[in-house]
């Protein structure tokens, strides 16, 4: 499924599970995952810039975090107002430039290995 140059790839039922991998991966990352939450959730695994069936960076400058973020904005306002984010390494630290990340509470957010970075 793609979203305005976001791919995803989408399993199960349930509350929503939006996985982001980490860099020099793709949302392949999280196949096991999405096949063992299948059942109780609805996991949707992003493909951040230049990974998977997403679009390439398109512009000259250095690409951010918040243009990560950017990208998959819109699978987030996809699955609504309750859901569980997971990211691995960079893609721990993209949910933090996303605007509304001060509101995830306990229990809606882990990041495994999440990098620091001041993109």
């Amino acid at each position: 499924m793609v979203h305005p140059g976001a791919s995803f790839r989408e399993a199960g039922a349930g509350v929503p599970v939006v996985c982001i991998h980490a860099s020099a991966s793709s949302s392949g990352q999280w196949r096991p995952l999405m096949e063992r939450l299948a059942g109780r959730f609805r996991s949707l695994a992003v493909d951040l810039y230049g990974y998977g069936q997403s679009v390439p960076w398109p512009d000259e400058r250095p690409l951010s975090l918040a243009d990560e973020a950017a990208l998959i904005e819109p699978v987030f306002e996809a699955v609504g107002d309750r859901f569980h984010v997971i990211g691995h390494s960079y893609g721990g630290a993209v949910p933090s430039r996303l605007p509304w990340s001060a509101r995830l509470g306990s229990g809606r957010s882990s990041c495994s290995s999440p990098c620091c970075s001041r993109c």
